[in-house]
C-alpha cells in the first residue's frame, strides 16, 4: 500500500442544487493526477479550476514547472464531436524523423460541458488547462467541504474473521 509520503487523496464536496462528491488523488512518485466523480453529478468544467485550486492550491505551479521542464515538443489539439463533446488532446513529439506524435493526455469533456473524471501526467494539466480557459470561462464552484483523506487506515483483507466469534 502507498503511504501518504508518496500519495495525497482529497474528497470535495460540492453543490449545483444537489450535493456531489468527487475524488481528487495526486501521487507524487509519478507526479500524477487523477479526478474521479464518487457520487452524485459530473463536474461541470466551468467548476474545474477553482475545484483544483481548493484542494490542491499549488497545482498549477507544480503543474508549470514539470510543463516547463518537458523534453518534447508538444501541441494541444481540440476534437469537437458532431453531439457537441470535446477532447482537449495533448500530443508530444517522440520521433521528429518519422513525425511519430502519440497522446500523452486527454481531457474529455461532455455535450452537456461536464468531466466524468481524467488520469494524466500533472505537466500535461498546464497546457490543457490553458486551452480549457479559452473556451470556458472558469467560475468559482460552491463547494462545501475539502477533505484530505488519511491513507494510512489499514482495511481487513475479505475472508479475513471479523472477531465475533474467534477470540
Amino acid at each position: 500500500m502507498e503511504t501518504i509520503e508518496k500519495i495525497r487523496v482529497w474528497h470535495v464536496v460540492w453543490d449545483n442544487g444537489r450535493t456531489n462528491r468527487l475524488g481528487l488523488r495526486y501521487n507524487h512518485d509519478h507526479e500524477t493526477i487523477s479526478l474521479g466523480i464518487l457520487y452524485g453529478q459530473h463536474l461541470p468544467i466551468f467548476f474545474l479550476e477553482s475545484v483544483l485550486d481548493r484542494a490542491f492550491p499549488d497545482w498549477k505551479a507544480k503543474s508549470e514547472k514539470l510543463h516547463l521542464a518537458r523534453v518534447n515538443p508538444w501541441i494541444i489539439e481540440k476534437s469537437t464531436s458532431r453531439y457537441g463533446s470535446t477532447n482537449y488532446i495533448l500530443r508530444y513529439l517522440k520521433n521528429p524523423f518519422y513525425y511519430d506524435a502519440p497522446i500523452g493526455a486527454v481531457l474529455h469533456v461532455s455535450c452537456a460541458n461536464k468531466i466524468s473524471g481524467f488520469s494524466m501526467w500533472l505537466g500535461d494539466l498546464a497546457p490543457i488547462m490553458a486551452k480549457v480557459r479559452e473556451d470556458f470561462q472558469q467560475q468559482e464552484a460552491d463547494i462545501i467541504e475539502v477533505v484530505e483523506i488519511n491513507t494510512y487506515r489499514d482495511f481487513y483483507e475479505p475472508g479475513t474473521p471479523s472477531g465475533l466469534i474467534e477470540k
